[in-house]
């Protein structure tokens, strides 16, 4: 299980990479804010799946 939620994990953040890049937000947006947003959304993708996953188990175990 732990495999796939870093597997998961991986592809949501180089989803998130390919976004940035195609928007081209780095020539927008300050790089304070660039990093705040990285870090924010890194949090929501790791508790987004933890959650995810713990209720796929739950769901399972019944």
């Amino acid at each position: 299980m732990e495999g796939k939620k870093a597997t998961t994990k991986l592809i949501l953040l180089l989803i998130c990479c390919v976004i940035y890049a195609v928007t081209n937000m780095y020539d927008k947006v300050n790089m304070f804010i660039l990093i705040v947003l990285a870090v924010i959304v890194g949090f929501a993708i790791h508790y987004i799946v933890e959650f995810v996953f713990n209720q796929v188990e739950k769901y399972k175990n019944k």
